[in-house]
């Protein structure tokens, strides 16, 4: 049994549904249609370096691994579906997209 609010305090968690658009595979993590994803709410770039993130764009939500460039003074999120493109943020870090936090715990039914 999990114990979430030891997990994700409540007032730092989000919980959404996987829509089907936004399905991907990677190394990392492997979501299907209607996979439940915890999100730990964090609105610092810095924070989700190297991590899978949950960020707002114009289109909607998306799910993609941020990478920093610390060189370069950018924000790259890398899309595990090959389909969409990799976004680059510039030294802003938001312009385009708003960071809704990292996934915490992902959660399947069968």
């Amino acid at each position: 049994m999990i114990d979430l609010p030891d997990l994700c305090p409540p007032n730092r968690t989000l919980f959404t549904s996987v829509p089907r658009q936004t399905i991907f595979c990677c190394s990392a993590l492997e979501t299907q249609h209607l996979d439940i994803v915890v999100i730990k709410s964090n609105q610092n770039w810095k924070d989700a370096g190297d991590k899978i993130a949950v960020v707002r764009t114009d289109d909607g939500l998306t799910i993609k691994k941020v990478q920093i460039d610390h060189h370069r003074q950018q924000i790259i999120l890398q899309p595990f579906n090959i389909d969409y493109p990799v976004l680059v943020l510039d030294s802003d870090w938001n312009y385009g997209a708003f960071l809704i936090g990292t996934i915490a715990l992902q959660l399947r039914f069968f």
